[in-house]
C-alpha cells in the first residue's frame, strides 16, 4: 500500500511515500526547483540490539520456561566462546551463548549472519539436541516489539551476569 503525505515546513514542501517498511522523503526548496530524495527505512528495521538483548531473545526463543528460572535463581550467564572452551562440534570461535552458573549440562549458543539470520544451537552435555534457524526481525517481532516487551527485555538483559 502506498502512502503520500505532503507537508510545508519553512519554505520546503515535503513529500513523504510509505510503501511498505520504506519511507521515501522528497524534499523541494519552494523557492527553486532542486529536488533532493532520502531513502530510509523504517524505525523499526533500524532498530540495534546489544548482543545482551538479543541473547535474551534467543533465549525466550529457545526456552522461555528455562530462560526465566535461571535469571531468577540469578543463575544466567552471557558469554562469548574463547578459543580455549570445550564446545560442541559445530559451534565456532566467537558465538555467543546462555548457560546457567555453575552447571554445564545445558549450553544455548548463538551467532548472527551478515543477513541477519540467527542460528541458535541448543546443546546438553557438550552435544547439540536442536538447531533453529530466525531472523532478527523475526525475534524483535515476536518479543521486542511493543515498548512493554521492550521494557521487559531490558529488564531481563540487567539481572543477566556475564561470563
Amino acid at each position: 500500500m502506498k502512502r503520500q503525505r505532503i507537508i510545508k515546513f519553512l519554505g520546503l514542501v515535503i513529500v513523504v511515500i510509505g510503501i511498505g517498511g520504506a519511507v521515501n522523503v522528497t524534499l523541494k526548496d519552494s523557492h527553486s526547483e532542486k529536488t533532493k530524495t532520502v531513502q530510509e527505512t523504517s524505525q523499526k528495521s533500524r532498530l540495534r540490539l546489544t548482543d545482551q538483548q538479543l541473547s535474551i531473545l534467543v533465549g525466550l526463543a529457545m526456552d522461555p520456561k528455562w530462560l526465566t528460572e535461571q535469571l531468577n535463581n540469578n543463575q544466567l550467564v552471557y558469554g562469548v566462546v574463547k578459543p580455549s572452551d570445550t564446545v560442541p562440534k559445530g559451534v565456532g570461535e566467537s558465538e555467543s551463548f546462555l548457560i546457567a552458573a555453575g552447571e554445564r549440562q545445558r549450553i544455548i549458543y548463538f551467532s548472527v549472519n551478515k543477513d541477519q539470520t540467527v542460528e541458535i544451537k541448543d546443546s546438553q552435555n557438550n552435544q547439540i539436541t536442536r538447531k533453529k534457524e530466525v531472523t532478527v526481525r523475526q525475534l524483535t517481532r515476536r518479543f521486542y516489539q511493543t515498548s512493554k516487551q521492550q521494557q521487559q527485555v531490558n529488564e531481563l538483559v540487567s539481572e543477566l551476569r556475564t561470563e
